[in-house]
C-alpha cells in the first residue's frame, strides 16, 4: 500500500534528496510539471509540489481515468502515430462578408471528455463524475471543467524517473496512445463539420464552430447522430475594429471580440 506524505514545496526537493543520499538511504524519484516525488522501497512516497492542496475529487477522477484507460488498452488495439488532416481555423473573407448579419454558434460540450466516454476509454460512471450537476453556478462549472481537462491530460503525462544509481530516464505513460486517439477522433469531428460546411464555415475556436444560420440544423443533426452534446448561440457580426471582428452574443447579451486579426496580405485562412 502506498502512503503519500506532502513534505514541502518543489524548491525543497533537491536538498532533501541530497540529505537522503548523505544518510545512505536508497530511493527513487519521479518528477513531472510542478511536482516531484521521492519513492522509498516500503511504498512511502514523499511529495514536493508548488500546486495547492489537491482537490480530493480531482485526485480520484485522475486515478480512475488512468485505470479506465489502462483497462481499455488491455482489451483493445489502438493504432499508434495517428494523424489528422489539418483544417482551416478561420474563413477570414467569409467572416468579413457576414458583417451586418447573424451567424450560428454551435459549441461542443466537454468535447474531449465526451469522446473518451463514447469511445469506451472511460466508463459511464467515471464520465458522469466529471460532469457538473444541472443548474450549477458558473464557478462550479469552471471547477468541473478544470477537473476534466486535468484528468484527461494525465493520460499524456511525461515523467522523469531517477533510479538508485542516479540514472535519469524520461518516459510517457502508456496511456498516451489513448490521448492521441481522443485527439484523432475530435479532429475527425472538426474535419467532418468543416467539409460539410464548405464556404459556409466561418471558424473553429476551441470546441466551437460558427457558420451561417441556414446550415446550423445540418450540423446539429450530424452531432446528434454521433451523440455529441452542444449548446447554441446567435452571433450578430457588428463591425471590424483594428482588423478584428466585434460581434454580439445573444445568449450572454454582451459584445465579444474574435481574437484573431482579419488582415493578411491575401486574406489567407489560418490552419490547425
Amino acid at each position: 500500500m502506498k502512503l503519500y506524505k506532502k513534505k514541502g514545496e518543489l524548491k525543497d526537493y533537491k536538498s532533501y534528496c541530497e540529505n537522503l543520499k548523505n544518510a545512505g538511504i536508497s530511493f527513487k524519484t519521479e518528477t513531472y510539471g510542478s511536482t516531484a516525488k521521492i519513492i522509498f522501497g516500503n511504498g512511502t512516497i514523499y511529495v514536493f509540489t508548488d500546486s495547492p492542496d489537491p482537490d480530493p475529487e480531482l485526485v480520484q477522477l485522475c486515478k480512475v481515468t488512468s485505470l479506465n484507460a489502462n483497462k481499455f488498452l488491455r482489451n483493445n488495439h489502438v493504432p499508434a502515430n495517428l494523424t489528422a488532416k489539418p483544417i482551416k481555423k478561420y474563413n477570414k473573407q467569409g467572416i468579413i462578408d457576414m458583417i451586418g448579419n447573424t451567424a450560428k454558434s454551435i459549441d461542443l460540450k466537454h468535447c474531449y471528455w465526451r469522446v473518451a466516454f463514447l469511445e469506451g476509454i472511460i466508463t459511464q460512471k467515471n464520465y458522469e463524475k466529471g460532469i457538473e450537476p444541472d443548474g450549477s453556478s458558473d464557478e462550479l462549472i469552471k471547477k468541473f471543467k478544470q477537473r476534466r481537462l486535468i484528468a484527461i491530460g494525465t493520460l499524456n503525462k511525461h515523467i522523469n524517473l531517477t533510479n538508485e544509481t542516479g540514472d535519469i530516464s524520461r518516459y510517457q505513460k502508456n496511456t498516451h496512445v489513448c490521448w492521441d486517439y481522443i485527439l484523432f477522433k475530435v479532429a475527425g469531428i472538426y474535419r467532418q463539420v468543416y467539409d460539410m460546411l464548405g464556404k459556409d464555415f466561418l471558424w473553429w475556436q476551441t470546441d466551437e464552430v460558427v457558420t451561417k444560420m441556414s446550415r446550423a440544423n445540418e450540423i446539429k443533426s450530424y452531432l446528434d447522430g454521433i451523440k455529441m452534446l452542444y449548446s447554441v448561440d446567435n452571433y450578430y457580426f457588428d463591425r471590424i475594429e483594428n482588423n478584428k471582428l466585434i460581434y454580439l452574443s445573444e445568449v450572454k447579451q454582451k459584445e465579444k471580440t474574435l481574437m484573431t486579426s482579419l488582415y493578411t496580405k491575401n486574406l489567407q485562412d489560418e490552419k490547425i
